[in-house]
């Protein structure tokens, strides 16, 4: 008969033990390793999707303002239009004012322009801000900016107001607004004027790298993109092909929280935006050269008030183009 050995019991080893601990380190490296990376994808992935909305937000922000603007019209005021700023006029959504046409005798060579306000009282909000003609045939005229208000009418001094009269012309007021790119805090401001003609800075999107603007103009002979507007509409070359201001193309870059730049590319379409909500459908904006000097200078509808007192001046932009010429335009 075998007696059983009472001593020895059944178990591991402790070279099975090792073995088995050395697969079980194995098997958890490998599978934190799978954790980490996938946690790791999924932040970069959440962070490229945050940076993008982030840019597409403010192309939507710039798409929506321009598209309430007079026609996609871009000014110089507030702030000059550039390849890190811009600015363009918004309607104010008033009712208008009738200009004055038995008042208006110098129409089309004159700073001045008689209206007539009716139970409104004299705005005096206008003065320091932009401004829009509109006559009854559709057709605006864009004033960059009213130089004073009295209690009949308004001046833009350097600024001729050359639009066809027609059967009857009203006043609307324009909002400014514009977007500024600082980049020593990289940061992008919106800018608004309040009653007071003061600019407000209204930081609106921090943390970009870059943003710049580019001034598609289109023709039959294809595509020029500027760095800065040169006009509504411009021509050029022999024989002369004519440029108009189609689009903007926007460019924005920023860094993520992991590193890593992002970047968006957008364009904001200026041409048919008009919903037939609006009562015009050419825009031209006003000439900046000096009337003559022959007494149509004064206060509209009186007579006895100066209405342009300000010296005469050379277009800045050492031309006179009116929209249609191929100097720089009226607001620069």
């Amino acid at each position: 008969m075998r007696i059983r050995d009472r001593g020895r019991t059944s178990g591991l080893t402790m070279i099975e033990l090792l073995i088995a601990m050395g697969i079980l380190v194995i098997v958890f490296f490998i599978t934190s390793s799978g954790i980490i990376g996938a946690l790791r994808t999924q932040r970069i992935h959440e962070d490229s999707v945050n940076s993008q909305a982030k840019m597409r937000r403010v192309v939507e922000v710039l798409t929506q303002e321009l598209r309430g603007s007079v026609l996609g019209a871009i000014t110089d005021y507030p702030i000059p239009s550039t390849e890190e700023s811009i600015s363009f006029a918004l309607m104010t959504g008033d009712g208008g004012w009738v200009v004055d046409r038995n008042q208006n005798p110098n129409w089309g060579s004159s700073t001045t322009t008689a209206v007539n306000w009716g139970g409104t009282g004299q705005p005096n909000y206008l003065e320091g801000s932009p401004a829009i003609l509109i006559n009854s045939d559709g057709e605006a005229l864009l004033i960059p900016e009213v130089t004073g208000v009295t209690g009949s009418g308004i001046r833009h001094s350097q600024c001729v107001a050359t639009l066809n009269f027609a059967d009857s012309v009203a006043l609307f007021a324009l909002q400014a607004v514009g977007f500024a790119y600082d980049d020593s805090s990289n940061t992008l401001y919106w800018l608004t004027m309040d009653d007071s003609s003061t600019v407000n800075r209204i930081p609106f999107a921090f943390d970009l790298t870059s943003f710049q603007i580019g001034y598609q103009y289109d023709s039959e002979a294809g595509v020029e993109t500027l760095s800065e507007p040169d006009s509504v509409s411009f021509t050029t070359g022999d024989p002369e092909v004519r440029y108009d201001l189609a689009r903007l193309r926007l460019s924005l870059s920023t860094t993520g929280a992991q590193g890593g730049e992002r970047n968006n590319v957008s364009y904001v379409e200026l041409t048919g935006m008009d919903d037939g909500a609006r009562q015009f459908h050419t825009l031209e904006v006003c000439e900046t050269t000096s009337p003559p000097d022959d007494g149509d200078n004064e206060d509209p509808g009186t007579g006895d008030e100066p209405g342009d007192d300000e010296p005469g001046g050379e277009d800045p932009g050492g031309g006179d183009d009116s929209g249609g010429g191929g100097g720089r335009p009226p607001w620069k």
